[in-house]
């Protein structure tokens, strides 16, 4: 397969991102969007319109500046493997990901969730998003669109690709099994600086209908210190 720039830029705004340190986020992951049964053609019309109408809706709130995601703000910390955000609406739930290890609790009071995933990146973390970002290896528009002052890229990503270019090994994934991992369906939105300011993976179908959503959201580069190393030992959670 012949690369493109634009497959080149998409992959770099990783490394871009990198370089400012931290970041502020928020991170939504596996939002259903619809049921998981047959699909009839009328499936297949009707999905195509949600995800049209879905991604009208994504523009219009990226051009306003507005927030996509009804989540707390967390961090990244890039230098160091480490991302910490609240997930919930009614009763949030805090994560952090230290080196690849998931923490649950509040700050200040850790609990160690899963010793035998070792240093695998888990799909409830934020950092596998940037790895199939990394694993890009097509880009569906020659021209990106402009929304907000960013670019919006449709892209593809290949998983084995993805799992190469990071330090720690991806967790399995709860991918629906009909999906191609050399062909994963994402969104990119860089700035200006071309960082990464929103990734959007769909967790499709073969034949291309939405079901899930993953959604990762980043501005605020450099604002904030290094995310610090729970101060105790965790406790079993």
């Amino acid at each position: 397969m012949e690369y493109t720039d634009a497959v080149a830029d998409v992959r770099a705004s990783v490394e871009r991102s990198a370089r400012e340190g931290t970041a502020r986020l928020r991170f939504d992951y596996f939002t259903l969007l619809g049921p998981t049964r047959a699909l009839t053609a009328s499936d297949h019309v009707a999905g195509r319109l949600f995800r049209a109408l879905e991604r009208r809706d994504l523009r219009r709130r990226m051009s306003s500046g507005t927030s996509q995601l009804d989540a707390p703000e967390g961090q990244i910390d890039f230098r160091n493997n480490r991302s910490l955000y609240g997930h919930g609406r009614t009763t949030v739930i805090w994560r952090l990901f230290v080196d690849g290890a998931a923490y649950g609790g509040t700050p200040g009071e850790w609990g160690l969730l899963d010793r035998e995933a070792g240093h695998a990146l888990r799909v409830d973390g934020p950092f596998w998003l940037l790895a199939l970002v990394s694993g890009t290896v097509e880009v569906n528009a020659e021209r990106p669109e402009q929304a907000g002052g960013l670019r919006r890229y449709e892209a593809v990503s290949d998983f084995r690709r993805a799992t190469e270019a990071i330090l720690h090994p991806i967790a399995p994934m709860s991918i629906d099994p009909r999906c191609d991992l050399a062909r994963l369906p994402i969104e990119v939105w860089l700035d200006d600086q071309a960082r990464i300011r929103r990734i959007v993976f769909f967790d499709f179908s073969n034949d291309r209908r939405s079901e899930r959503r993953t959604e990762l959201e980043l501005w605020g580069y450099g604002e904030l210190p290094p995310i610090p190393k729970p101060a105790q030992p965790p406790a079993q959670a």
